[in-house]
């Protein structure tokens, strides 16, 4: 196929992407035959060129080991992209480039105003801490819960620790109050795989 011929395939598509991606989406077909008038089609114009207007710094030499680039930030007359390049390839040379520019601007001033009332009401996300509240779940499923991590945190199946690391977690759920609570030390003795005895054992050392 001829590269003018496999160009006008894109030109055609433009219309059609830029209806299904909407307003805010920029289309645009460049032919790299000419870079200094490579634009030969453009939808939803959202950037102010105009066909026949040239290439952007685009780095080229992206387009010899991919076949696209997507999400990278772009801007143009004051506005902020997020775009996406398809390189029109025939058999492997590069041909062409088909670009889709998505506006965010609008998207970025929501973002803002609602940061500005999530912090005006006080409702911003508290900073990560070692403190955790699971509000979910009875008592016992919260206790159950609580011996299941603490297993999951040695990195080792029950079926493969040692009586030292058995006696560890028994006694770390000890301290921390858990083997306190009703039927804790019937449940850490089954995912232990123990018997009960020998839970109270390994309190009592």
């Amino acid at each position: 196929m001829k590269d003018q011929d496999l160009l006008e395939l894109y030109i055609g598509f433009a219309p059609f992407l830029s209806t299904i991606l909407g307003a805010g989406c920029e289309v645009v077909v460049h032919d790299l035959k000419d870079p200094n008038h490579s634009i030969v089609a453009i939808e939803n114009n959202l950037s102010g060129r105009k066909i026949g207007d040239p290439m952007t710094d685009f780095p080229l030499e992206r387009a010899r080991e991919e076949n696209f680039v997507a999400n990278y930030p772009g801007r143009g007359k004051g506005k902020e992209f997020l775009s996406s390049s398809f390189f029109i390839k025939n058999e492997d040379r590069v041909i062409g480039i088909l670009c889709v520019n998505k506006d965010v601007g609008y998207v970025h001033d929501i973002h803002l105003q609602f940061s500005a009332l999530l912090e005006h009401f006080n409702l911003l996300p508290p900073v990560e801490e070692e403190i955790k509240e699971n509000l979910d779940g009875s008592v016992g499923e919260i206790m159950k819960r609580r011996i299941e991590e603490a297993i999951l945190q040695t990195g080792i199946p029950p079926s493969r620790m040692s009586l030292e690391e058995k006696k560890a977690i028994t006694q770390g759920l000890k301290e921390n109050g858990i083997l306190s609570m009703r039927g804790a030390v019937n449940e850490l003795a089954e995912q232990l795989s123990v018997s009960v005895p020998t839970i109270y054992r390994y309190m009592a050392r």
